[in-house]
């Protein structure tokens, strides 16, 4: 698997930057581990639990994504996974359903990815 840095153009003319994760669609034994506190972890394979199925509006990116939450706090979770892209939306064409981001403003997410997710969005700032 490889990281890499995109550019989102979005609405606002802003630039983000976004730490991503590429799929890879090899498997392997270290994919069989389990989650931890932090949520179903994307770069080994685990997916969305069958329980939590609610995804968080990705602001004007155009992006639905999910994040692994307790009783709707996400201050655990460092991943966000790709849900769904709006058509002719700034991201269309750059991501897909089943991207996983890993970061905001070149760095990967120290804390509640939601919340450095967005304040990372306002205009003049890189995510």
């Amino acid at each position: 698997m490889k990281l890499l840095t995109l550019f989102l153009a979005l609405a606002t003319s802003c630039t983000f930057p976004l730490l991503l994760l590429a799929q890879d669609t090899t498997q392997d034994a270290a994919q069989d581990q389990k989650s931890t506190e932090s949520g179903p972890d994307f770069t080994r394979g685990d997916t969305i639990p069958e329980d939590s199925k609610k995804d968080w509006n990705l602001g004007p990116t155009g992006m639905r994504g999910w994040i692994h939450s307790d009783k709707l706090v996400t201050k655990d979770a460092r991943q966000i996974l790709v849900t769904q892209v709006q058509p002719n939306s700034s991201a269309d064409g750059i991501f897909l359903p089943g991207d996983v981001i890993l970061g905001a403003g070149g760095k990967p997410f120290s804390s509640d990815p939601r919340t450095e997710f967005a304040h990372n969005k306002a205009p003049g700032n890189s995510i």
